[in-house]
Protein backbone atom coordinates (compact mmCIF):
# COMPACT_ATOMS: atom_id res chain seq x y z
CA UNK A 1 0.00 0.00 0.00
CA UNK A 2 2.79 2.17 0.41
CA UNK A 3 2.54 3.21 -3.73
CA UNK A 4 0.88 5.82 -5.85
CA UNK A 5 -3.19 5.95 -5.05
CA UNK A 6 -4.88 4.24 -7.67
CA UNK A 7 -5.09 6.17 -10.89
CA UNK A 8 -2.37 8.65 -10.90
CA UNK A 9 0.45 9.04 -12.79
CA UNK A 10 3.92 7.42 -10.80
CA UNK A 11 6.22 10.07 -9.76
CA UNK A 12 9.46 10.20 -11.84
CA UNK A 13 12.68 11.53 -9.70
CA UNK A 14 15.39 13.75 -11.25
CA UNK A 15 16.37 13.15 -14.71
CA UNK A 16 13.78 10.75 -15.83
CA UNK A 17 11.26 13.72 -14.75
CA UNK A 18 13.83 16.14 -16.64
CA UNK A 19 13.41 13.80 -19.93
CA UNK A 20 9.77 13.54 -20.02
CA UNK A 21 9.19 17.31 -19.63
CA UNK A 22 11.74 18.29 -22.20
CA UNK A 23 10.28 15.43 -24.43
CA UNK A 24 6.56 16.77 -23.85
CA UNK A 25 8.04 20.49 -24.69
CA UNK A 26 9.68 19.73 -28.13
CA UNK A 27 6.88 17.51 -29.07
CA UNK A 28 4.45 20.76 -28.47
CA UNK A 29 6.82 22.94 -30.08
CA UNK A 30 6.91 20.92 -33.20
CA UNK A 31 3.16 20.73 -32.74
CA UNK A 32 3.29 24.22 -32.39
CA UNK A 33 5.77 25.12 -35.84
CA UNK A 34 3.73 22.50 -37.61
CA UNK A 35 0.63 24.38 -37.44
CA UNK A 36 2.06 27.82 -38.61
CA UNK A 37 3.84 26.02 -40.90
CA UNK A 38 0.41 24.84 -42.36
CA UNK A 39 -1.59 28.38 -41.63
CA UNK A 40 1.36 30.12 -43.97
CA UNK A 41 1.17 27.57 -46.86
CA UNK A 42 -2.65 28.56 -46.87
CA UNK A 43 -2.22 31.96 -46.61
CA UNK A 44 0.36 31.57 -49.33
CA UNK A 45 -0.41 34.50 -52.15
CA UNK A 46 -2.46 33.45 -55.09
CA UNK A 47 -1.51 34.84 -58.40
CA UNK A 48 -3.95 37.90 -59.14
CA UNK A 49 -6.13 36.73 -61.92
CA UNK A 50 -8.84 38.90 -63.92
CA UNK A 51 -12.34 37.62 -63.88
CA UNK A 52 -13.77 36.41 -66.74
CA UNK A 53 -16.79 38.78 -65.86
CA UNK A 54 -14.40 42.10 -66.32
CA UNK A 55 -12.52 40.87 -69.59
CA UNK A 56 -15.81 40.70 -71.60
CA UNK A 57 -17.06 43.81 -69.82
CA UNK A 58 -14.22 45.64 -70.81
CA UNK A 59 -14.72 44.61 -74.72
CA UNK A 60 -18.82 45.26 -74.34
CA UNK A 61 -17.49 49.05 -73.68
CA UNK A 62 -14.76 49.26 -75.77
CA UNK A 63 -16.81 48.41 -78.65
CA UNK A 64 -20.03 50.02 -77.53
CA UNK A 65 -22.00 46.24 -77.59
CA UNK A 66 -25.88 46.26 -77.50
CA UNK A 67 -28.55 43.93 -77.46
CA UNK A 68 -27.97 44.08 -81.39
CA UNK A 69 -24.86 42.29 -80.98
CA UNK A 70 -26.51 39.60 -78.13
CA UNK A 71 -29.42 39.11 -81.13
CA UNK A 72 -26.72 38.80 -83.60
CA UNK A 73 -24.38 36.26 -81.45
CA UNK A 74 -27.58 34.27 -80.71
CA UNK A 75 -28.28 33.65 -84.49
CA UNK A 76 -24.88 33.29 -85.46
CA UNK A 77 -25.16 30.12 -87.73
CA UNK A 78 -23.08 28.29 -89.78
CA UNK A 79 -24.20 30.40 -93.09
CA UNK A 80 -22.55 33.67 -91.19
CA UNK A 81 -19.66 31.71 -90.17
CA UNK A 82 -18.80 30.81 -93.61
CA UNK A 83 -19.49 34.38 -94.85
CA UNK A 84 -17.13 35.99 -92.20
CA UNK A 85 -14.11 33.80 -93.01
CA UNK A 86 -14.40 34.75 -96.64
CA UNK A 87 -14.24 38.27 -95.59
CA UNK A 88 -12.32 38.39 -92.64
CA UNK A 89 -8.85 35.89 -93.70
CA UNK A 90 -6.16 35.35 -91.48
CA UNK A 91 -6.11 38.32 -89.07
CA UNK A 92 -3.59 39.12 -86.21
CA UNK A 93 -5.31 39.20 -82.73
CA UNK A 94 -6.21 42.72 -81.10
CA UNK A 95 -4.74 43.52 -78.09
CA UNK A 96 -6.95 43.59 -74.85
CA UNK A 97 -5.95 45.17 -71.60
CA UNK A 98 -9.18 44.88 -69.43
CA UNK A 99 -9.67 46.54 -65.64
CA UNK A 100 -8.87 45.07 -62.74
CA UNK A 101 -12.52 45.66 -61.76
CA UNK A 102 -15.39 46.58 -63.81
CA UNK A 103 -17.91 49.74 -63.15
CA UNK A 104 -20.67 49.03 -65.89
CA UNK A 105 -24.01 50.70 -66.69
CA UNK A 106 -27.25 48.39 -66.00
CA UNK A 107 -27.49 47.81 -70.25
CA UNK A 108 -23.42 47.06 -70.19
CA UNK A 109 -24.15 44.42 -67.72
CA UNK A 110 -27.43 43.15 -69.01
CA UNK A 111 -25.45 42.62 -72.38
CA UNK A 112 -22.07 41.29 -70.51
CA UNK A 113 -23.83 38.50 -68.61
CA UNK A 114 -25.95 37.80 -71.75
CA UNK A 115 -22.26 37.33 -73.53
CA UNK A 116 -21.43 34.89 -70.64
CA UNK A 117 -23.86 32.77 -70.82
CA UNK A 118 -25.01 32.41 -75.00
CA UNK A 119 -20.90 31.57 -75.29
CA UNK A 120 -20.11 29.84 -72.35
CA UNK A 121 -16.99 27.73 -73.07
CA UNK A 122 -13.39 27.56 -72.08
CA UNK A 123 -12.18 29.33 -75.28
CA UNK A 124 -14.25 32.62 -74.01
CA UNK A 125 -11.14 33.22 -71.42
CA UNK A 126 -8.98 33.88 -74.96
CA UNK A 127 -11.47 36.65 -76.64
CA UNK A 128 -9.92 39.93 -77.24
CA UNK A 129 -12.43 41.35 -79.77
CA UNK A 130 -16.52 41.45 -80.47
CA UNK A 131 -15.22 38.84 -83.68
CA UNK A 132 -13.59 36.34 -81.43
CA UNK A 133 -16.95 36.42 -79.26
CA UNK A 134 -18.72 35.31 -82.31
CA UNK A 135 -16.53 32.92 -83.27
CA UNK A 136 -15.58 31.50 -79.48
CA UNK A 137 -18.33 28.68 -80.02
CA UNK A 138 -18.18 27.04 -83.58
CA UNK A 139 -14.38 27.15 -82.87
CA UNK A 140 -14.82 25.48 -79.70
CA UNK A 141 -17.35 22.63 -81.50
CA UNK A 142 -14.66 22.30 -84.10
CA UNK A 143 -11.66 21.82 -81.52
CA UNK A 144 -12.39 22.05 -77.86
CA UNK A 145 -8.56 21.35 -77.41
CA UNK A 146 -6.64 23.99 -78.54
CA UNK A 147 -3.65 24.59 -76.58
CA UNK A 148 -3.72 28.11 -74.18
CA UNK A 149 -0.94 29.47 -76.19
CA UNK A 150 -2.61 29.21 -79.63
CA UNK A 151 -5.57 30.93 -78.09
CA UNK A 152 -3.63 34.11 -76.77
CA UNK A 153 -1.41 34.50 -79.72
CA UNK A 154 -3.93 33.88 -82.77
CA UNK A 155 -7.13 35.74 -83.87
CA UNK A 156 -9.94 32.69 -83.75
CA UNK A 157 -10.75 33.44 -87.59
CA UNK A 158 -7.35 32.53 -88.38
CA UNK A 159 -7.94 29.17 -86.46
CA UNK A 160 -11.05 28.05 -87.65
CA UNK A 161 -9.36 28.66 -91.20
CA UNK A 162 -6.48 26.48 -89.88
CA UNK A 163 -9.23 24.20 -88.80
CA UNK A 164 -11.13 23.75 -91.73
CA UNK A 165 -13.59 26.46 -91.82
CA UNK A 166 -17.18 25.82 -90.76
CA UNK A 167 -18.94 23.19 -88.20
CA UNK A 168 -22.08 21.61 -88.35
CA UNK A 169 -24.70 22.30 -85.90
CA UNK A 170 -23.20 25.92 -84.19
Amino acid sequence: MGGPPLGSAPRLSGQAAWCVETALAMSQADLLHDIKRRRAQKRAKQPFRRALFDRINAIVKCHALGEAFVRTLENFSDDQLREYLTINRMRPKDPLESPLFSLSTEEEYRVTIAILNMANNPYLHFVSSPDEILLCRPLFHRNPFLEPEKLTHCHFATLLLELGGTTEGT
